[in-house]
Parts: structure tokens; sequence; C-alpha cells
């Protein structure tokens, strides 16, 4: 589901891997979600397009546990 460059069980990539480093986001453009921004620019042929933070749809993809959430549930913190 969260795809990047050397990516751990929980969606660290190369280039965010601290323990907190576990959210991955959806591109608006090719819907699919990416570890970072980084990786979705290497990975891909049009770059790294965040998802509206008004949208009702998901966006946001915990790694740990792979639930997805609203832009407005991430911010509050709420599952």
């Amino acid at each position: 589901m969260i795809k990047g460059i050397n990516l751990d069980q929980q969606g660290r990539c190369k280039h965010w891997h601290t323990d907190v480093d576990v959210v991955a986001n959806r591109c608006a453009k090719c819907r699919k979600y990416y570890a970072c921004y980084l990786c979705h620019d290497a990975l891909n042929t049009h770059p790294f397009v965040p998802v509206s933070l008004d949208t009702e749809e998901t966006a946001v993809c915990c790694g740990v546990c792979l639930h997805q959430m609203t832009p407005a549930q991430y911010l509050h913190g709420r599952l």
C-alpha cells in the first residue's frame, strides 16, 4: 500500500527513518501513498501533489497499522 525507496515494515524510507516517521501521504495526481515526496518524485514522472487539507477523502496512512485518515482526522489526532 505504501510505496517508497528502501521501505521498512512500518513505511519508513531511505529519506525519513526515525521512530516517528511512519506516516505516508497520498499524491493527489496518482492517488497512491508514498513514504515521502522525495520517494514519490524519484519513482514517478510527475511531481508530488499534496491532497487538499479541506478534503473529506483519506490522504494520510499510518505505516504501523495502515489506518487511513482524512487530513482533518490526522491533524486533530482522531482515529
